[in-house]
């Protein structure tokens, strides 16, 4: 499987999920080894993330995961509710969802 590219089309949406992972995601304390697994998959992507944000690149904001990251991405939201009043990171981690079922099903 190769590498997926994870849609951030503009800065605001990139810094968006950057703030929604430093606050809800990183913080968060694993339930159990598996949670803990996917955790550091999680963390990966938040580096990956905050590099694209520290170094602006002309082609966008957009972050390269692993099939493993994207499999992580996938069971991490899929077991956890979206703060209400966060309804752009919602968005973008929905589409990201979808992305990830058509590029692994």
């Amino acid at each position: 499987m190769k590498p997926l590219r994870l849609r951030l089309c503009t800065r605001v949406q990139a810094e968006a999920l950057y703030y929604y992972f430093e606050h809800y995601v990183i913080p968060g304390e694993p339930e159990d080894i598996a949670e803990s697994l996917i955790k550091d998959l999680m963390i990966k992507i938040f580096k990956k993330l905050r590099n694209k944000l520290e170094k602006y690149d002309t082609r966008g904001f957009d972050i390269q995961v692993t099939p493993d990251e994207a499999k992580a991405y996938l069971l991490y939201w899929q077991n956890r509710a979206i703060q209400p009043n966060h309804t752009l990171e919602r968005i973008l981690i929905e589409k990201h969802i979808a992305q990830i079922d058509q590029a692994y099903a």
